[in-house]
C-alpha cells in the first residue's frame, strides 16, 4: 500500500467533483436515489518535512532526490442514497504517475444528522 508517502510541514490538497443525481425510486416504504460522480483530486507539498535530515540521510526510500510536483488523480463513483441522509458510496480511483500506486477502491457508508 502507498499510504502516507508524501511527507510535509505543508500541503496543497483539492478535489473537484461533480455530482449528478441519476435516478429516483421508492423502495421497502423509503425515497431512494442513485447519483454518479466523477472527480479529480490533487495534492502537494509546498513546505518539505525535516528536508536536511532525509537528503544526509541517503535513504532512497525516504528521499529521492526528485521534485515531486503536484501529484494527480481521477476517478468514478457511485452513491445509492437512502431518505437524502444515509449514504452508501463506491469510488475507484486512479493516479496519473506510477509512483503514487495503481488505483484504490473506496467504499463508504455513512449518515449524515
Amino acid at each position: 500500500m502507498l499510504y502516507n508517502r508524501i511527507v510535509g510541514n505543508g500541503y496543497l490538497w483539492g478535489n473537484f467533483e461533480l455530482r449528478w443525481r441519476i435516478f429516483d425510486f421508492r423502495l421497502f416504504g423509503q425515497e431512494w436515489y442513485f447519483a454518479a460522480n466523477p472527480f479529480f483530486d490533487a495534492g502537494a507539498v509546498v513546505q518539505p518535512y525535516r528536508l536536511e535530515e532525509m537528503k544526509a540521510s541517503g535513504d532512497a526510500a525516504i528521499y529521492s532526490g526528485e521534485s515531486n510536483g503536484a501529484h494527480l488523480s481521477a476517478g468514478l463513483g457511485v452513491k445509492a442514497v437512502m431518505n437524502s441522509n444515509f449514504i452508501v458510496s463506491v469510488e475507484w480511483g486512479m493516479p496519473f504517475d506510477r509512483r503514487d500506486g495503481s488505483g484504490s477502491l473506496n467504499i463508504g457508508l455513512n449518515y449524515i444528522f
